[in-house]
């Protein structure tokens, strides 16, 4: 190796040391990249490959990917917000062909790079996450979800005992120690279920270990005590079932529009018209969730079939990677992770992961052939069809549709309402408004019909309570009246509109109605 190419090397091993250490340390002060810079950060990162190295493009699944991505997000009503995760995206694969451009030694001095700054920047994680634990400090890492950090430490850990396993060196043990204390404090299930999947496929090349790892992990799970079990699987969370009736709602919502789905970012507006009830003590549908919780059904849902498949057909080309390495199983791990949580809609934990799926992935294919022509085509005359056939163009954000009716003008408040009743269903607040006007307006029977189209969906609603037992007293059925007065709840909730809109009750009526009742008896 002559002066000139050893000078070369060492800018470029650098070069990718400052391009590492940036991403991970704006990554955890940015937030994970959730809420700011989208286009900066685009801009920013375009100019700087653009002047240090030519990317090559390919015609792979993972382009045709980004471009049904951009026909979903292009025809969504909630365009600006799925612009915002288009931006994502599109970094993802700006890292995602900068990788497969590099030939084959500066590619591997990258990801040796990569893995020892991932490694001590996790190491510190974990022993911030065991401080955090000792004094009683709410631990924070790019969110309050701990998942997001036993993500990061079961990769490291993970990594280290690859490297001990490799080089025999005793500072991968010294490291395991935090990394694995830290992540019995976090308590991720996905966690523990990646780590065993991972060991399983590092030892399928011996049966017998695979058999005795399994009968040990089983026999522990006998002898655990009882408070063990209950923490590390969360028995006693009644939060911790909530994903199936999600995965169930996501079904539901992918049924609607299969074809190019919602568009990205759009699945807390969809959640709403499909989720399930959950009785919190007061409300049945005061719940709500950004994500499906699992990536398969939240890219079904935002994005579509077509999105779907080309998605599997990346990561398909990833579980079939020959070597068992860092970054087969980064990859094996962060993908069991995005099957159970949310960590993908982390811009900075996205464009990790296709940042390792660009290593797997390094065929170059440097030519256009029919058949990804003709795929194109497809996904524009589908896309073309699924835009005529889809009803969905008057989809509408219920958030900023509370703030509208909290006007005293009930001529709006009640047309508004009566719109957003067939946007949302399942939102008892839309019918009480309509059953508002109609009271005033002196059509009881509408009222009445409304208020218990609200009672219907939540049966503590102490407004809509207070109404039909007004109402019933009007129309001489005191019977009746008790019973909804008696249902009438004063637990007071003001954990957001919803809550506050529910538990809410007007006390001049109330103490009208107390008094009507009592002179009755």
């Amino acid at each position: 190796m002559n002066l000139k190419t050893e000078k070369k090397n060492i800018f470029i091993n650098n070069k990718q040391i400052i391009i590492i250490s940036i991403f991970f340390l704006s990554g955890l002060v940015l937030d994970g990249f959730k809420n700011y810079f989208y286009a900066f950060l685009f801009f920013l990162i375009s100019v700087f490959f653009a002047y240090y190295k030519n990317i090559r493009i390919k015609f792979d699944s993972f382009l045709f990917l980004i471009i049904s991505i951009f026909l979903s997000d292009l025809f969504s009503v909630y365009f600006f917000d799925s612009f915002a995760s288009f931006i994502t995206w599109l970094n993802c694969a700006i890292f995602y062909y900068y990788i497969n451009s590099l030939d084959e030694s500066q590619s591997a001095m990258f990801f040796k790079n990569l893995k020892k700054f991932f490694i001590y920047f996790c190491v510190l994680v974990s022993i911030w996450a065991v401080v955090c634990f000792f004094i009683n400090h709410n631990f924070y890492f790019i969110g309050e979800n701990p998942n997001y950090a036993s993500l990061f430490i079961t990769l490291a850990m993970f990594c280290c005992f690859l490297e001990y396993n490799d080089k025999k060196k005793k500072v991968y043990l010294l490291l395991f120690i935090p990394l694995s204390l830290s992540l019995l404090i976090l308590n991720s299930r996905a966690a523990y279920i990646s780590l065993i999947i991972s060991f399983i496929i590092f030892y399928n090349k011996n049966k017998f270990r695979i058999f005795i790892y399994f009968f040990t992990f089983i026999l522990l799970l006998f002898l655990i005590s009882h408070k063990a079990m209950y923490y590390l699987f969360k028995l006693d969370d009644p939060k911790a079932y909530y994903r199936i009736d999600i995965w169930i709602s996501s079904f539901k919502a992918f049924i609607s529009s299969p074809f190019l789905g919602y568009g990205s970012n759009s699945f807390e507006y969809v959640f709403e018209k499909f989720k399930f009830p959950f009785f919190d003590g007061l409300s049945y549908y005061n719940h709500s969730t950004f994500h499906s919780h699992n990536e398969l059904l939240n890219i079904a849902v935002e994005n579509g079939i077509l999105s779907l498949i080309l998605y599997l057909s990346v990561i398909y080309k990833g579980f079939i990677y020959k070597k068992r390495d860092f970054l087969y199983f980064s990859f094996i791990i962060i993908t069991i992770f995005s099957l159970f949580d949310i960590v993908l809609r982390v811009p900075f934990i996205k464009i990790f992961y296709f940042i390792v799926i660009s290593g797997l992935l390094r065929e170059n294919v440097k030519f256009i052939k029919f058949r990804e022509v003709s795929f194109l085509f497809i996904l524009i005359i589908l896309a073309a069809i699924s835009l005529y056939f889809d009803e969905k163009s008057e989809f509408k954000n219920y958030k900023k549709t509370y703030s509208q009716i909290s006007s005293y003008n009930r001529y709006r408040n009640s047309a508004i309402s009566e719109y957003m009743s067939y946007e949302y269903p399942l939102n008892p607040i839309f019918p009480f408004e309509n059953a508002k006007f109609y009271y005033v307006s002196g059509a009881l029977d509408s009222a009445y019909d409304m208020a218990q189209k609200s009672l219907s969906i939540e049966p503590y609603f102490n407004n809509a309570l207070l109404m039909v037992s007004d109402i019933e007293i009007k129309k001489g059925d005191m019977e009746k009246a008790y019973f909804y007065f008696n249902r009438i709840n004063f637990k007071s909730e003001n954990y957001n509109f919803y809550s506050r809109y529910i538990s809410d009750i007007n006390p001049f009526i109330y103490a009208k109605i107390k008094n009507r009742l009592k002179g009755e008896r």
